[in-house]
């Protein structure tokens, strides 16, 4: 009995750790929603660019510096399953969730340039990753290929402009901005690494394999700040935000922080990784691109609830496999 009782324990104090760092996820998010849309404002920036590029940066922060150190550790599955698994939880768990509390549209701009690199990128690391190796040299083409894209997104940004609405709420000082700004991705790195740290102690006690932790806690815990970002924009409306974030964490995670890991210490990847993982994320991309096609660049409840649905059912044939 005491045994049973001291099991119990060693689960349920993680358990209620990563729910303590959901709670400082959401605040968070609240204010960089908050810091973001004001400063878009405030700089005629679409909040689109801004999601994709300012908020994106922040909230994969987590997926760099956890791929950065299990590379370091030795603990390639875990870097790249890191990455495979938060830009598939991104878009079938993250968007899904998000569109079923609040349909999301999709800015058109990003049906026409973004998303489409988004899906090069993905097959750009397929490639990369085919003969089960990333080198030095192959990350530093990814970082490149990662620098052209958003040079392109923001030059296209200026040239459009954007004009405010009168109900965004625009903050005080552009000090405000920032400060909310740098505050909310301290309290979104804090909390992610609070969930972090304890979803992969309950994913050692259930006896998952490194792979296995790296595609689904650790890759679910550090994509909690978009998680929190996204959900929160969607909530208020910002549709801008909530889709960019996403596409911008995507392509963070496939060119800067595959090629910022193998920078450091060249990649070695698993065949299930390099040759069926890779695949599977790419499905899910290009499934991605062809829904906002056929239903004119938005996502509905039944559509999101779909997608979440399908991220479940990935999960479950990891864990069954």
């Amino acid at each position: 009995m005491l045994t049973k009782a001291k099991r119990f324990m060693e689960f349920i104090f993680p358990l209620l750790m990563i729910i303590f760092g959901f709670a400082i996820l959401l605040v968070g998010g609240e204010l960089l929603v908050k810091g973001s849309v004001s400063l878009a404002v405030r700089l005629k920036i679409s909040p689109a660019i801004i999601g994709l590029t300012i908020i994106a940066a922040g909230t994969s922060a987590p997926e760099l510096v956890t791929s950065i150190l299990a590379a370091i550790k030795n603990a390639p599955d875990m870097a790249m399953g890191n990455v495979i698994g938060s830009n598939i939880f991104n878009i079938l768990g993250i968007l899904g969730v998000a569109s079923i509390i609040k349909p999301n549209r999709v800015d058109s701009s990003f049906m026409k340039v973004e998303i489409p690199m988004l899906i090069i990128c993905t097959i750009l690391l397929l490639i990369l990753s085919w003969d089960m190796q990333i080198e030095s040299f192959e990350g530093l083409l990814c970082l490149i290929v990662l620098a052209i894209l958003f040079y392109i997104s923001i030059y296209r940004a200026k040239k459009v402009g954007y004009e405010a609405e009168e109900e965004i709420e625009v903050l005080r000082t552009p000090f405000h901005d920032i400060g909310f700004l740098l505050i909310g991705c301290f309290a979104l790195l804090g909390g992610a690494h609070i969930s972090l740290e304890n979803g992969i102690e309950l994913g050692r006690l259930a006896g998952l394999s490194e792979r296995i932790i790296g595609i689904t806690i650790i890759s679910v815990g550090t994509g909690l700040p978009e998680f929190a970002t996204t959900v929160i924009a969607a909530y208020k409306g910002q549709n801008d935000i909530a889709v960019g974030n996403i596409i911008g964490s995507n392509l963070i995670n496939t060119m800067g922080v595959v090629g910022g890991a193998s920078l450091f210490k060249g990649l070695t990847v698993s065949e299930e990784i390099a040759r069926f993982d890779n695949l599977i994320l790419l499905g899910v991309t290009i499934f991605f691109f062809v829904v906002l096609l056929v239903s004119k660049a938005r996502i509905t409840r039944p559509m999101g609830l779909i997608f979440s649905l399908a991220y479940v059912a990935y999960i479950l044939m990891l864990i069954y496999k």
